[in-house]
C-alpha cells in the first residue's frame, strides 16, 4: 500500500476493514463475558447454569441433629397421647361409679319416700297415682307420641322437637368443650349450661315450656307433699296433693323458681298462689316468705294452668 501524500486520507482496502470489524466484535464479546462474570460473582444475578449444578449436600451432623429432633418430638407426642388415654379411662370409671351411686340413691329414696334437703320428696305421699304422673322421671329423648296423645298438632310437636334437638346439640357441645379444656363440672361449665337453659326458657311460652318438659320426660310440676303446722301455707288453706301452678303470677315449674319468687318482694305481703286441686284451678293468698310446705318435683300431665 502506497504512502499517502500530505492532505490525502488513508485508504483501507476491504480485507483490512473486515479484519478490523472481527477484532472489534471479539473484543466486545470478551468484555460482555467479563462483565457477566463480575455480576454473577457479586451476587447481582443468578448464573443460567445454576439449575444444572448439583446442590451441596448437607453435612452428616446436620442430618443427625434433625433426625434426633424428630424422634424426640414423636416420643413426646406418643407419651402425651398415652397420658390422655389414661385420664379418659379414669374419668370413665369415675362417671360410671357416680352414675351407679346416683341410681342406687334414687331407688332407695323412691322406695322410702324420703324428704329431700331442698324441701322436695321422692315418693308420692298422698297414695294417689294417675297414669300420667311419673315422679322424678328424666327421659333420654323427646316423646313425640306423648304430645300427640294430648291433642297437640303435629306441626307444633315438630317445632318443639326441632328446638329440643338444637338445645341438646348445644348442651353436648358445651360439655365436650369443658372436657377438652379441663373445666368439666366446674363453675364455668355449670354457668354455661344454666345460660343455655335460660335462653331456652325465654324463647318458649309457659304452655310450650310445659309441653316441652313433659315430652322430654322431665319433671314439670310442684306438688305439695306436706303442709307444716303454723305455716303460711296452712293459714292460706293449702293441702297435701295441691299442685302449685303460679306464685305471684309467675309460672312455677321447679322448686328453685318457687324459692326465688317467694324470697323476693316485701316480706309478709299477701300474694296470690294459683293451684290445681283435683282438676280444679284455685287461687289462695299467702304471706310472702317461707311457704312452709314440703314439695315434690314430679312429671305430670301438662295444661293444668
Amino acid at each position: 500500500m502506497a504512502e499517502p501524500q500530505r492532505g490525502q486520507k488513508y485508504q483501507i482496502d476491504r480485507p483490512g476493514r473486515l479484519l478490523i470489524g472481527i477484532s472489534l466484535g471479539v473484543i466486545g464479546m470478551i468484555g460482555m463475558i467479563v462483565a457477566a462474570q463480575l455480576l454473577v460473582s457479586g451476587g447481582l444475578v443468578r448464573s443460567p447454569w445454576a439449575r444444572f449444578e448439583s446442590p451441596t449436600p448437607p453435612s452428616n451432623s446436620a442430618d443427625a441433629s434433625t433426625l434426633e429432633q424428630l424422634q424426640f418430638a414423636l416420643a413426646a407426642e406418643v407419651q402425651a397421647r398415652r397420658e390422655l388415654e389414661d385420664r379418659m379411662a379414669r374419668l370413665s370409671e369415675v362417671f360410671s361409679l357416680l352414675r351407679d351411686t346416683r341410681d342406687e340413691a334414687m331407688a332407695s329414696r323412691l322406695a322410702d319416700g324420703e324428704t329431700m334437703a331442698d324441701g322436695s320428696v321422692s315418693g308420692e305421699n298422698d297414695g294417689v297415682m294417675r297414669p300420667d304422673d311419673d315422679a322424678n322421671v328424666k327421659g333420654s329423648g323427646f316423646d313425640d307420641e306423648a304430645l300427640v296423645s294430648l291433642g297437640i298438632h303435629s306441626d307444633e310437636v315438630e317445632r318443639l322437637r326441632d328446638l329440643w334437638e338444637s338445645h341438646e346439640l348445644a348442651r353436648v357441645t358445651i360439655t365436650d368443650t369443658a372436657l377438652r379444656e379441663g373445666w368439666f363440672f366446674q363453675q364455668p361449665h355449670r354457668a354455661e349450661l344454666a345460660r343455655l337453659e335460660g335462653e331456652l326458657r325465654e324463647n318458649l311460652s309457659d304452655e310450650d315450656y310445659d309441653n316441652y318438659l313433659y315430652a322430654r320426660g322431665e319433671p314439670n310440676q310442684i306438688k305439695v307433699a306436706e303442709v307444716l303446722r303454723g305455716s303460711s301455707a296452712m293459714r292460706a288453706g293449702m293441702r297435701t296433693g295441691d299442685v302449685i301452678l303460679r306464685y305471684d303470677d309467675v309460672r312455677i315449674f321447679e322448686p328453685g323458681a318457687l324459692l326465688r319468687t317467694s324470697s323476693g318482694g316485701r316480706l309478709g305481703e299477701q300474694v296470690p298462689v294459683a293451684i290445681d286441686r283435683d282438676g280444679v284451678r284455685m287461687v289462695l293468698y299467702v304471706e310472702r316468705g317461707a311457704l312452709g310446705a314440703m314439695t315434690q318435683h314430679r312429671r305430670g300431665r301438662p295444661g293444668l294452668d
